[in-house]
């Protein structure tokens, strides 16, 4: 089937692919639209930025499907002309654009759409409350190949963990730090964070806090790869609000595909890995449990790896969105 598939910004090249410092874009695009192309689909990746000068380049009028992926501008007058020439349009999103107001232009994006696509179950059903648009979910995927299950704590040493994400979520990292001094007298922490660094960041994370050592790092996949390695525990604190409710269990799987534990708030996009990873509404609570059942956690890790191929590997959601396609409507052949 040829397809194209619509991103805002960031887009470039690095080790001669694809690429985007936005997860989004990759987990949700770049990754399941590589193993769509290895299932024979033909794929152009359009910036939103150069679309208006490129409705009727051949890659994006031949396109029997259009996926619009994250957006930063209103595109809506261009989807419509796409639609209004026979094109199928998926609109794909990744949040809750009802709680943000920059991304009202969903809202006009979705009266075109044939299917939405989404990664939670949360926000499926808000969708499906407020709209007659089809809805189907798609995972977040993982990337690169499973790193062997761990955890090798030397008696004695620190116990190593890692935080990693977008700057906006640091705020559930921030209030969970003062639950962590009652470790201060059974084992040693320390604390990597990996994100978009900033004057901000650094005081709010600076190198001694709460009596726990941290290291902020910015984020790279290669940072990403070291750090990952370096840990011995991944957290990822969060609210119950309703934003965070519908997010997608991407850090969560990440974390696990990487080998590593990840104490996790139970958010219900992560109940999936709740035979896997640690859910604990007060992150103190999730570290004691680790450091209690040591010896269960590789295995917990093998049984989320073996999760996350069958459902969030980059070749399974690929076969996700085989099956949304195959049920387009007005008789879409698939090659």
């Amino acid at each position: 089937m040829r397809l194209c598939w619509i991103l805002s910004g960031s887009l470039g090249q690095r080790g001669g692919r694809l690429f985007s410092p936005l997860a989004s874009h990759r987990l949700r695009c770049i990754e399941p639209a590589t193993a769509l192309v290895r299932k024979g689909h033909r794929i152009a990746i359009v910036r939103a930025e150069t679309l208006a000068g490129r409705l009727d380049a051949p890659d994006l009028h031949d396109a029997e499907a259009v996926i619009i992926g994250k957006q930063f501008a209103d595109i809506t007058p261009l989807v419509r002309i796409m639609q209004e020439r026979g094109q199928r349009i998926i609109v794909d999103l990744c949040d809750d654009y009802q709680l943000d107001p920059l991304n009202h232009s969903y809202a006009g994006l979705l009266k075109l759409a044939d299917v939405c696509t989404v990664p939670s179950m949360v926000l499926a059903d808000r969708l499906r409350a407020g709209s007659d648009v089809p809805v189907s979910i798609i995972p977040d995927c993982v990337e690169g190949d499973a790193l062997p299950p761990a955890f090798r704590r030397t008696q004695g040493g620190a116990l190593r963990l890692l935080w990693f994400g977008q700057p906006a979520n640091l705020d559930a990292l921030d209030a969970a730090l003062p639950g962590l001094d009652r470790f201060h007298h059974e084992v040693p922490l320390s604390l990597t964070v990996v994100t978009q660094l900033s004057a901000q960041v650094g005081a709010r994370f600076p190198a001694q806090r709460e009596g726990l050592p941290i290291r902020c790092v910015p984020w790279s996949p290669e940072t990403m790869h070291e750090a990952l390695q370096d840990c011995h525990l991944v957290v990822v604190p969060s609210f119950p609000t309703e934003e965070k409710q519908a997010k997608s269990a991407n850090r969560v799987a990440s974390a696990l595909w990487a080998g590593r534990l990840p104490v996790a708030f139970p958010l219900p996009s992560y109940e999936t890995f709740a035979g896997s990873a640690v859910l604990a509404e007060a992150l103190a609570d999730g570290i004691a449990w680790a450091l209690a059942h040591s010896s269960e956690i590789p295995s917990r890790i093998a049984d989320g790896q073996a999760l996350i191929r069958n459902q969030f590997t980059p070749s399974a959601v690929a076969e996700q969105w085989h099956a949304i396609l195959a049920d387009l409507p007005n008789g879409c052949v698939l090659n």
